[in-house]
């Protein structure tokens, strides 16, 4: 990681801030302040509590940019009462509503923080009791013990710490998805900001989304919409900025990847091959791979009939399931990944602006091999048969 760059400082203080499905108030007021120290930002909110910052100089733009990641977690979530509907005479069983993707096998008997505030340390617990994935609801029900009665809870998050920095230039906590990605878009918005570009182009709206681990809930409120909140425009690029679980092909440690697609859908080949050759223009160390663990919020947008893409970095731990052990485990993210993340949201919105569009990376000069063709393929005739 750039030693100049604040993007530790903005991940960091993301991850200690407790989020969950429709529970991302504390995130946005996060959210909020740091936005607030990038000068030019225009920071505004749709009437689903979405943020979308938008920075431009008054210049059109040959195509507006726009980049998406979430501000929640899987997690807990308890309704207003506090959801004691198990058993009214012990105050410290509660029940909460589990919303995201995780594997029934990894709830029997995991621990719980359970928050009440954004500076709360959270009071732990441990679940008691859980119902399989409703498949209408699109989430579960779960029964937690808490070890001290809890007034007023808010949300869980699985006992984890929030964030830890570790040997090899890594980061752990209970929640790097997407909040990695949400500070990549953070610290491109402020290396934008402190480029000159009075004399070029600049178009670029970084939204940031609730409930998408719930099913892309804010995203598809928002372009649901029949006029797009803001600066958003429907003829503009849309490039989902992600963590992503790892696989064999994407290695921490090895660089951001340019999305092909992921579990759901094939992405815009235009965005895949104009981001392609960037990086190899730029130096930039990044390739295509298809991450098709989850399904992200590209599919949404293409859903609406945006041209889509997406860029992310490998997670470890994807939604805090080790598979290896079968148990809970933070997640994992390279921060050299995290800063190959911020180079290409810079520069896409920069070339973008400016109308430069390198073509497909060609790695085979097809002029040769088509004069060689013209030179050898000599008539083969078709081979008669007798009746």
């Amino acid at each position: 990681m750039n030693p100049e760059s604040k993007y530790i400082h903005a991940v960091e203080a993301l991850m200690q801030t407790p989020t969950a499905p429709f529970r991302e108030h504390w995130m946005c007021e996060a959210l909020d302040n740091l936005l607030a120290d990038i000068p030019g930002v225009e920071l505004s909110a749709d009437k689903y509590g979405n943020r979308l910052a938008h920075l431009g100089n008054g210049r059109n733009a040959c195509l507006p940019v726009v980049f998406i990641a979430h501000l929640d977690h899987p997690g807990f979530v308890f309704e207003a009462d506090g959801g004691n509907g198990k058993n009214l005479h012990d105050p410290r069983l509660l029940e909460a509503r589990f919303e995201g993707r995780v594997e029934d096998s990894f709830f029997t008997g995991a621990p719980v923080r359970i928050f009440r505030s954004p500076t709360d340390k959270g009071v732990p617990a441990r679940i008691v009791e859980f119902s399989k994935y409703i498949q209408e609801s699109g989430d579960r029900r779960v029964f937690l013990k808490s070890e001290d009665p809890v007034e007023a809870p808010v949300l869980g998050m699985w006992d984890l710490p929030a964030v830890e920095r570790t040997e090899g230039g890594f980061l752990r906590g209970r929640a790097c998805d997407d909040l990695a990605g949400c500070a990549a878009m953070i610290e491109a918005l402020r290396r934008l900001a402190e480029q000159d570009t009075s004399s070029r182009p600049l178009d670029v709206t970084m939204v940031f989304t609730r409930g998408e681990e719930a099913g892309f809930c804010g995203l598809l409120c928002l372009l649901e919409e029949e006029q797009l909140p803001g600066p958003l425009s429907r003829e503009g690029l849309y490039l989902s900025v992600e963590t992503s679980g790892e696989l064999p092909a994407a290695r921490l440690g090895e660089g951001a990847i340019i999305r092909c697609g992921d579990r759901s859908t094939t992405f815009d080949a235009h965005i895949v091959d104009l981001l392609h050759g960037l990086t190899r223009a730029n130096g930039i160390r990044a390739r295509r791979a298809l991450m098709d663990l989850g399904t992200c919020e590209a599919t949404a947008a293409a859903r609406s009939g945006l041209r889509a893409g997406g860029i992310c970095i490998p997670v470890r731990h994807y939604h805090n399931m080790d598979t290896r052990t079968g148990k809970i485990a933070s997640e994992m993210i390279s921060l050299s990944d995290a800063e190959t993340l911020v180079e290409m949201i810079v520069e896409f919105t920069l070339a973008s602006g400016e109308g430069r569009e390198p073509g497909a990376v060609i790695l085979h000069d097809y002029v040769k091999y088509l004069r060689k063709g013209q030179d050898r393929l000599v008539p083969v005739p078709l081979a008669s048969h007798s009746m």
